[in-house]
């Protein structure tokens, strides 16, 4: 007689291992959607000044990207959803006129992946050093900013990283940020907060260009500061950098959103 064969394996396993990753996806692109929220709450209060509500949402948006990313785990590598550079705009990613102001998070669906978590972390970690700065607590913003910065220093992905706008446009906030808040040191606060600002500005001409609004955002912070310790020739230079940038752009001006206040600082 004929020797019975073995049953072939169950072939829903492979399948079931593919359901168990499509069902985590949903959650942590749930946990995204949820992060994004307490982001926008949080720069809503914090447009408000009502300081302590917007640091609450905030925190609470850090505290689920943490999860996020121990959720992740061993699959924080598979870029599930790695969008090209040519689809971001900056209409699409909402992305900031104004480097003194929080910053919203992408609010695509994107699935959460490292450079996401990365990216999303950096934004978040801006806009409460930014409240700090705002309050008084220089310490903490200041180590708020490392923190962040080391977070893209660190990062294994950094050039792919920066293919994304958006991540650009944050590590040019955050060194913007940590410009305003070196400059309060009263040894060599200055010379330490330009050196924040053309790290910015060298990051924000090698990514986006030499006529990027953003770019002007920066001149004019770097300007006050100089007109704050009375260096006012400087001063006048660095506003003049800025007032070139939007004299360039101006033609753009009904495609382009620009914050009023920058655009008036640089005139100023």
């Amino acid at each position: 007689p004929t020797q019975q064969q073995k049953p072939p394996p169950p072939r829903y396993t492979c399948h079931k291992a593919e359901q168990e990753k499509m069902e985590q996806q949903k959650v942590l692109l749930q946990q995204r959607q949820m992060i994004v929220k307490l982001n926008k709450l949080g720069m809503e209060y914090h447009k408000t000044k009502e300081h302590d509500i917007a640091m609450f949402y905030y925190n609470e948006a850090l505290n689920l990207l943490t999860n996020a990313e121990d959720e992740h785990g061993q699959h924080k590598n598979d870029l599930v959803e790695n969008l090209p550079p040519s689809s971001l705009n900056e209409r699409e990613i909402h992305a900031p006129t104004s480097l003194s102001k929080a910053i919203a998070l992408d609010p695509r669906k994107v699935a959460i992946s490292s450079n996401w978590i990365v990216i999303d972390a950096m934004i978040i970690m801006q806009n409460v050093a930014l409240l700090q700065f705002e309050v008084g607590n220089i310490k903490h913003a200041e180590k708020l900013l490392k923190v962040a910065l080391k977070l893209i220093d660190a990062n294994e992905t950094k050039e792919k990283i920066f293919k994304n706008p958006l991540a650009v446009m944050a590590t040019m906030a955050i060194y913007t940020t940590l410009g305003k808040v070196r400059s309060c040191d009263s040894k060599n606060g200055l010379p330490n907060a330009v050196s924040c600002f053309m790290k910015a500005l060298k990051i924000g001409k090698e990514r986006l260009g030499n006529d990027h609004s953003l770019l002007a955002c920066v001149y004019v912070t770097m300007g006050q500061i100089l007109a704050q310790e009375e260096f006012y020739d400087e001063a006048m230079g660095v506003f003049n950098q800025a007032s070139r940038i939007y004299n360039r752009v101006e033609s753009m001006l009904s495609e382009i959103s620009f914050d009023e206040t920058e655009y008036c600082a640089a005139c100023a």
